[in-house]
């Protein structure tokens, strides 16, 4: 590929473009990294991994194993790499090494007709902890493992963390396996002030179009819509779920017995909104074989999201970054509360 990486040393990349590289059966077509103990192993900023490939193993954009200490990825596009049919992670592949992402884009990686993580996969049984912030996962795809945007399998004892702030994951797909826009095999990911929207699981039979976990799930202030499984459409809880002040609507289950918002069993299912929410623009329902992005997903005067959220598991921002809670005129006056769902209405009359 691109970059071949082993040892103490670290690598910083910035301004850079690596176009067109081609990587062998161990994965990596830009960048393959493994073993490297620096205390800053890898750092990419303003940066774009675009059209990159791979015959097999992963990472067709980036592929890390073994990395002691947390790689940052700032401000960069990750697009168009392709990876082969046993590939895991055609953006961006990390096993046992914990990383940070912000500002940052999955767009548009394919492969792995057997594997799973369209756009990144994140797995290990060391001591992790990652973080994604800021970020748009975009029209990712993937095969029969599922989690077309994000595959997460984490399996250390205790740190075996994945948190998502203000990060899109949208028109993503997963053949099978479950969780077009993310599926959790293992571990603890907490999602907050995101949105999960026209992803998609094509064949029949399987979970969530949304989120499927089988792991721990902490899912606050968020808004899953517009999503198509077919046994569930928005989110299916089969692990440990903790589900609170989020906007999970207009999801599709295509099985006529399915559960079109949120499907399995949940351990906490707390003050969610299933019914109409009164979107600017409500967008169109994903289906089996097209995916839709085209909603606003902000709150109109008169939803029954505005103002009503508890005050568990909040913070002082939304997706777009303004500050939470706003107190606005004829919703709960005079009591600041969080807008449930992934935005915080501003002002009145919306502009």
């Amino acid at each position: 590929g691109g970059i071949y990486s082993t040892g103490t040393g670290g690598i910083s990349i910035s301004g850079t473009t690596m176009n067109s590289n081609t990587g062998g059966s161990l994965g990596g077509g830009a960048i393959y990294m493994t073993g490297v103990t620096a205390a800053s192993p890898l750092t990419i900023s303003n940066s774009t991994i675009n059209s990159n490939s791979t015959t097999s193993g992963g990472g067709a954009g980036i592929f890390l194993s073994g990395v002691t200490n947390t790689t940052t990825i700032t401000d960069t596009t990750v697009n168009s790499n392709t990876g082969g049919s046993n590939s895991y992670g055609n953006g961006f592949y990390a096993y046992n090494a914990a990383v940070t992402i912000s500002d940052g884009t999955f767009n548009s990686n394919t492969g792995g007709a057997n594997r799973g993580g369209g756009g990144l996969y994140i797995a290990g049984d060391g001591a992790l902890t990652n973080s994604i912030t800021g970020t748009t996962i975009n029209s990712n795809e993937t095969g029969s493992v599922g989690g077309g945007g994000i595959y997460v399998n984490l399996t250390h004892a205790t740190t075996k963390t994945l948190t998502l702030d203000k990060v899109k994951v949208q028109g993503n797909k997963a053949t099978s396996g479950g969780g077009g826009g993310i599926r959790i095999a293992s571990g603890d990911v907490t999602i907050s002030n995101s949105l999960i929207t026209g992803n998609s699981v094509v064949t029949a039979w399987q979970y969530a179009g949304g989120i499927y976990n089988q792991g721990t799930l902490n899912l606050y202030y968020s808004t899953i819509a517009n999503n198509y499984g077919y046994r569930s459409g928005g989110l299916d809880c089969g692990g440990i779920d903790t589900i609170r002040n989020n906007i999970v609507y207009n999801n599709v289950a295509g099985w006529a017995s399915g559960v079109d918002e949120i499907g399995g069993s949940c351990d906490t299912n707390v003050n969610n909104v299933t019914t109409d929410p009164t979107f600017v623009t409500p967008g169109t329902q994903t289906t089996s074989t097209t995916a839709y992005t085209d909603g606003d997903f902000r709150l109109s005067t008169g939803s029954n999201s505005v103002d009503t959220g508890d005050a568990n598991n909040t913070s002082d921002h939304d997706i777009l970054g303004n500050s939470r809670p706003v107190d606005l005129t004829g919703y709960s006056d005079g009591t600041n509360e969080h807008d449930i769902g992934a935005y915080e209405m501003q002002s009145l009359p919306l502009p």
